[in-house]
């Protein structure tokens, strides 16, 4: 297996990182569609629902890199390089669309109210 699967070194190995992690990630849920009675039958035509899927496969890349690369001691390496920019610049904007759904108001729902229902 090759090295970038786990340990990026350098530019041009963090692009293929984040590719085979987020072909990997979209795989596994494309094959659990196939072949799980808990979801809808996958075919071709709904692709394009799958993308919070995508969404959901490049944060999991970009963690997995930002965790990599600061487990192994490899971050010096990547300050200045555009790779790790837009590693940190995806994991900001991901960070800042999650925290904006909670803006929202909820209702306040008590114990009591799941009993009545």
């Amino acid at each position: 297996m090759p090295d970038y699967i786990f340990s990026p070194t350098g530019g041009q190995e963090a692009l293929k990182f984040y590719f085979v992690w987020i072909v990997v990630y979209i795989l596994c849920h494309i094959i659990w569609d196939i072949f799980s009675d808990q979801t809808e039958q996958f075919h071709l035509g709904k692709l394009a629902s799958k993308i919070s899927t995508l969404y959901s496969a490049l944060t999991f890349a970009n963690s997995l890199f930002l965790l990599t690369v600061i487990l192994n001691g490899t971050w010096a390496e990547y300050v200045g390089e555009f790779e790790f920019s837009l590693a940190l610049l995806m994991a900001s904007l991901t960070g800042i669309l999650v925290s904006m759904s909670e803006f929202s108001p909820k209702r306040k729902t008590s114990s009591y109210d799941s009993y009545i229902r």
